[in-house]
C-alpha cells in the first residue's frame, strides 16, 4: 500500500522500552548502527562486499531497521537493474535483473534464482518466483547478485539471484520486540520477536510472527459499492540453534503461512472484445463483474542448517523441505475473456495446486578465507520438486468461440529431480593481481503429464489424455574473473559468466507442437570498479553486456488459437550501466548517511525473433527487449542517533 508504515518506525518506543526492560541488548545494537563492513555470499562465503569481484548489493540490518520496506517491490527498488514484473494477483509476480525474465506463464520458471539462506526455493505457479511476507520477515539482510550466477548459485540464475538469510537465534541475549500499526485502506499490520537464550552460549530459540489484516481497497464493485480487493496475510517461524561443540553448530527453522486475497476478476480492467464500444469496467479502479475470484495459499517451510569445523575446510549443509496448496476460486471467466453479458455467458473457472520442493546443499570451504592466497570451495546440490495442478472451467454460453472453453477440466502434474556439482578456485597471482574461476555441472530431468476432459452432457472438446513427455536439461556452466587491486581501498575487475533456465512444458494447450519449450542459455561479461575516493564514501560502477540463447518468450498459438504458450526464438543482447553509491557523516549525536543508485539497461532480439499476438504474426527481430528501462534510481537519506 502506498501509505504503509514500517512497523518497527511506527512503534520504536514500545520496541526500545521492551529492549531495556530486557538488559539493554537489542538497543545498544541499535545504537551500533551498521558495521563499516558489508558481509555478503554471493559466492557461497562471507566476504566483504567492496571486496568480492560481483556486482552486488545488500540491504543490511540498519537499511532493514529503518527504511520503509513493506511488500517486496519496496525491496527490489533498492538494487539496481532489478524490477517486479506484476501479472495482476500478487502471487503471479517475478522478478527480473538485467532485462531478463520475460518470457514467462503462470506454472514457468523465473529467470532469477529465489533463495534463501543460501539455498533454492522457489518454484510452483501460486508465489513460486518471489517472496511472501513472511520470507522477507525478520531477516538479517537481503542480497541482490546481478548477472549470470549459474556456477555457485545455478537454478535459473539466468538474470542474478536474490537471497534472503533470516536472523537466527541468539545465544548470549533475551530480547522481545512488538509492534503495530494501521494505514489508511483499513489495514491493521503487527509484528512480534522473542528470543530467548535457554541455555547461554549453547542453546538458543527465536519465535517471530507478523500478519496484516485489510478490509477496504482501492477496488471496488460498481453494482454494490463494496470493495473486492480485501486481503489477509499471517506467517510464524519458529528456529532454534544448538551450538554443539566449538566446531559444530545446528539450526532448525520451521515456518507456516497462510494468505488470502483478490484474484484476476477483481483487479484486472476488462474491454468489451464483442464488439461494443463501452468498457466493461468504468474507470481502472471500478469493476462490473458478475463475482470476484480470490486466492487462498497455505505455506509449510523447514530449513536444517549444519555449520562444522571438518578439519580439512570448514563444511556447510543446508535442507529444504517446502509444501504449498494454492487455489483461487469463483473467477468470473467470461468477464475476464471480455464476454461479460455476451450471449448468456455466465463462466467461472478455479484452479488449484499441490506444490511441494525437497533439497539439500553441502559445500566445504578452505580454512582462513581472507589470508590465504589459495582458496577453494566446492559442493553438491540436489532439488526435487512437484507440482499437481487442476484447472476447472465451468457455465453456459451461446457463443461459440466459448463453447469450447466452457466446460473443459485440465489436469497437470510435474516431476522435476535436478542434482549438480559446482565449485570454486582463487589464486593470489600477485600481492595485486587474483584470479578466480567458477563451475557447476548440472543435471535438470522432469517429467510431464497432461489430461484434459470435457464434463458438458454433449462433449464439444477433444479430450486429450493421459498425454506424456519428459525433457533433459543437462550441461556445465563456468564463471571466470580477474581482480585487480589498485590500493587499499580501491578494486577493478573483469567477469565472464554463464547460466542457463531449465525448459518446460506449456499447460492449458493440446497442440502437441507447443506442448514444451527448450532451455535458454546466457552468456553475460561485466567490468567493474569498486573503491572509497573519500573515507566516508562507498562507490561501485558497472557495466555489463548479457548474450542469451533460445531465449523463451510468450506467444499466442495460432491465428485461431488464442492459447499463450511459451516458446524459444534465437535470441537477444542486452547491454547497461550501474553505480552506487554509500556515504556516512558523524553529525552532531548522530550518524548521516546516504545511499543511492542508478541503472541504465537496453537491447534488442536477435534476427528471426517471431511472435504472434491476437491473431497477428509480429516479427520482433531487433525491436528493444522487454524489461529494460532507460533510468532506475534511488536515493535514501537517513539520520540515526
Amino acid at each position: 500500500m502506498a501509505s504503509s508504515h514500517h512497523w518497527r518506525a511506527a512503534v520504536s518506543g514500545l520496541a526500545l522500552a521492551t529492549a531495556y526492560l530486557a538488559g539493554g541488548t537489542a538497543a545498544a545494537q541499535d545504537a551500533a548502527g551498521a558495521d563499516d563492513e558489508i558481509v555478503v555470499t554471493a559466492r557461497k562465503t562471507e566476504e566483504n562486499l567492496q571486496e568480492v569481484p560481483v556486482a552486488a548489493n545488500v540491504l543490511g540490518q540498519e537499511a532493514l531497521d529503518t527504511l520503509v520496506l513493506d511488500r517486496i517491490e519496496d525491496y527490489l527498488r533498492q538494487s539496481p537493474s532489478t524490477l517486479l514484473i506484476s501479472a495482476g494477483p500478487e502471487y503471479l509476480s517475478d522478478i527480473s535483473i538485467r532485462g531478463q525474465g520475460g518470457g514467462r506463464q503462470g506454472f514457468s520458471e523465473s529467470a532469477a534464482g529465489i533463495y534463501r539462506n543460501g539455498i533454492y526455493v522457489a518454484g510452483g505457479g501460486f508465489g513460486g518466483r518471489t517472496f511472501n511476507e513472511l520470507d522477507l520477515f525478520d531477516a538479517s539482510r537481503v542480497e541482490f547478485l546481478r548477472g549470470p550466477q549459474g556456477a555457485l548459485f545455478g537454478r535459473n540464475a539466468v538474470g542474478g539471484a536474490v537471497n534472503v538469510v533470516s536472523k537466527r537465534p541468539e545465544l548470549d541475549a533475551f530480547y522481545a520486540e512488538l509492534g503495530a500499526s494501521y494505514d489508511n485502506r483499513a489495514r491493521i499490520n503487527g509484528e512480534g520477536v522473542l528470543n530467548l537464550p535457554i541455555v547461554k552460549d549453547e542453546l538458543g530459540v527465536r519465535l517471530a510472527v507478523t500478519g496484516y489484516d485489510q478490509t477496504d481497497g482501492f477496488y471496488t464493485d460498481v453494482n454494490t459499492g463494496e470493495n473486492v480487493d480485501d486481503q489477509s496475510f499471517v506467517g510464524g517461524r519458529a528456529s532454534a540453534t544448538y551450538a554443539v561443540s566449538d566446531g559444530l553448530k545446528i539450526t532448525f527453522t520451521g515456518e507456516v503461512s497462510s494468505t488470502d486475497a483478490p484474484s484476476f476478476t477483481a483487479l484486472g480492467r476488462r474491454l468489451d472484445v464483442a464488439g461494443r464500444a463501452e468498457r466493461f469496467d468504468p474507470s481502472p479502479f471500478e469493476r462490473n463483474g458478475s463475482r470476484f475470484g480470490r486466492v487462498e495459499i497455505d505455506e509449510t517451510t523447514l530449513f536444517l542448517e549444519i555449520e562444522a569445523d571438518a578439519g580439512l575446510g570448514d563444511l556447510t549443509i543446508v535442507g529444504v523441505h517446502r509444501d504449498r496448496t494454492g487455489g483461487r476460486f469463483n473467477d468470473d471467466l467470461d468477464h475476464f475473456l471480455g464476454f461479460e453479458d455476451v450471449g448468456g455467458s455466465d463462466l467461472t473457472v478455479a484452479q488449484t495446486e499441490d506444490f511441494s520442493r525437497y533439497g539439500f546443499e553441502a559445500r566445504l570451504a578452505s580454512k582462513d578465507w581472507d589470508s590465504n592466497n589459495l582458496r577453494w570451495l566446492f559442493g553438491f546440490d540436489y532439488q526435487k520438486s512437484e507440482s499437481d495442478i487442476a484447472t476447472l472451467n465451468s457455465g453456459v454460453t451461446t457463443v461459440a468461440a466459448l463453447r469450447e472453453i466452457a466446460t473443459r477440466s485440465d489436469f497437470t502434474l510435474e516431476e522435476i529431480e535436478s542434482w549438480s556439482v559446482f565449485g570454486l578456485a582463487e589464486w593470489d597471482a600477485t600481492d595485486r593481481l587474483t584470479i578466480s574461476f567458477e563451475g557447476r555441472y548440472l543435471d535438470d530431468q522432469r517429467d510431464f503429464l497432461f489430461r484434459r476432459v470435457d464434463s458438458a452432457p454433449v462433449p464439444v472438446n477433444s479430450s486429450l489424455g493421459p498425454a506424456t513427455d519428459a525433457q533433459s536439461s543437462t550441461g556445465f556452466k563456468p564463471t571466470g574473473t580477474i581482480r585487480y587491486r589498485l590500493d587499499d581501498d580501491n578494486i577493478i575487475y573483469a567477469r565472464v559468466a554463464t547460466a542457463f533456465r531449465p525448459g518446460g512444458f506449456n499447460t492449458g494447450t493440446i497442440n502437441v507442437d507447443f506442448l514444451s519449450y527448450e532451455k535458454e542459455s546466457v552468456l553475460g561479461g561485466e567490468i567493474g570498479w569498486k573503491g572509497s575516493l573519500f573515507p566516508w564514501l562507498d562507490t561501485a560502477l558497472t557495466a555489463y553486456v548479457s548474450d542469451v540463447k533460445d531465449l523463451q518468450v510468450v506467444t499466442t498459438i495460432s491465428a485461431t488459437d488464442t492459447t499463450t504458450a511459451l516458446v524459444n526464438v534465437p535470441g537477444s543482447f542486452t547491454y547497461g550501466f550501474e553505480a552506487e553509491f554509500n556515504a556516512r557523516f558523524d553529525l552532531g549525536p548522530g550518524v548521516l548517511s546516504f545511499q543511492g543508485s542508478a541503472s541504465h539497461a537496453d537491447g534488442e532480439f536477435d534476427d528471426g525473433a517471431v511472435i504472434i499476438v491476437q491473431g497477428v504474426t509480429y516479427d520482433i527481430s531487433g525491436t528493444r527487449t522487454n524489461r529494460t528501462r532507460d533510468l532506475t534510481a534511488v536515493l535514501n537519506a537517513i539520520y540515526r542517533w
